[in-house]
C-alpha cells in the first residue's frame, strides 16, 4: 500500500524534472538561435568545449559586466553588498528563489531595496513588490525606502 507522502514525493519529483527538461529545451533552443545568427554574421560557433576558463569566474565576471547599482538607488552599497545584488538578481533572472541570510546589521534590507531598484530600472518592472516582514520592521522598511528610493 502507497502511503499519500510516498504518493506527494513521485507527483513532485515528476513535476521537478518536467521543470528541469522544459528549461534544457529552452536553453537548448537559445543555443541553437544564437549559434545560427553567429553564422549569419560569419562568426565561430561557440561550444562550452571551447571554453577553458573557470565557470564561476566567467560568470562572475559577466554578471559585474551587467548588473551594477542602479542609478535611482540613493546610496552606495558596499562591495559584499553588490555581490549580494549580483546574485539575487541572478536568481531572480533565473526565476529561482533564495534567502539572503547575512549577519544582523550587514544590509540585507538595503540590498533588497537595490534589488527592487535594479528591477524597476533594468527590467522596467515597477510593481507592486511584496515584501513579507515582520510589522515590526515596517517603520525601519519605510525609512530605508524614502532614503535610498524616494
Amino acid at each position: 500500500m502507497t502511503s499519500r507522502v510516498q504518493v506527494d514525493e513521485e507527483k513532485a519529483a515528476q513535476n521537478i524534472a518536467k521543470m528541469v527538461n522544459e528549461r534544457r529545451k529552452e536553453l537548448n533552443e537559445f543555443d541553437t538561435s544564437i549559434n545560427q545568427q553567429k553564422k549569419v554574421k560569419g562568426l565561430k560557433e561557440v561550444k562550452e568545449s571551447d571554453l577553458q576558463v573557470n565557470k564561476f569566474d566567467a560568470e562572475e565576471t559577466s554578471m559585474n559586466k551587467f548588473v551594477q547599482q542602479p542609478t535611482i538607488f540613493k546610496g552606495a552599497l558596499k562591495h559584499y553588498q553588490l555581490q549580494g545584488l549580483r546574485w539575487l538578481d541572478n536568481l531572480y533572472d533565473q526565476g529561482i528563489n533564495g534567502i539572503l541570510a547575512d549577519e544582523m546589521g550587514l544590509g540585507k534590507t538595503i540590498q533588497s531595496i537595490a534589488l527592487l531598484a535594479n528591477i524597476a530600472e533594468r527590467k522596467n518592472i515597477w510593481g507592486p513588490f511584496l515584501v513579507v516582514a515582520p510589522s515590526s520592521t515596517l517603520p525601519n522598511w519605510q525609512r530605508e525606502l524614502h532614503n535610498f528610493c524616494p
